[in-house]
């Protein structure tokens, strides 16, 4: 026989396990939705660079620090005034180097991109959300 306290501490471990493994499934599914929308915009700056490389819209910098996996090291042998910076300060440089080097496209090119881009996102939605 299970004592009323025993069965009341016992009922509370359970809701409590409940709770935290639903927690853990919400946090989860979150962390796939970021996931998978970090990858849909990753892809669509990568089409859109590549269409302005096509295009001969980039220059040759512009193409390394646009379509290079790891560009800052190559950004930064171009700019030693920076060697003395912080991460943080580089990044930045490098950052505003990427807008100086954006592009713009024809109409049907970018709402391409745009489509395929609100497409990806959908589907992230779809798959990973509530």
């Amino acid at each position: 026989v299970i004592q009323p306290e025993k069965a009341r501490q016992t009922e509370i471990q359970q809701k409590t396990e409940a709770a935290l493994a639903e927690e853990t499934k919400e946090t989860e599914r979150q962390e796939n939705l970021d996931i998978c929308l970090a990858d849909a915009f990753t892809v669509y700056n990568k089409n859109w660079n590549n269409s302005c490389r096509t295009l001969g819209l980039l220059t040759a910098k512009c193409e390394v620090i646009l379509l290079e996996n790891a560009p800052l090291k190559k950004y930064l042998e171009w700019h030693p005034e920076l060697d003395d910076k912080g991460i943080f300060e580089q990044l930045s440089a490098l950052d505003k180097a990427k807008e100086e080097c954006s592009c713009a496209l024809p109409t049907q090119t970018l709402e391409r991109w745009d489509s395929l881009y609100d497409n990806a996102k959908k589907e992230c939605g779809t798959r990973y959300g509530k």
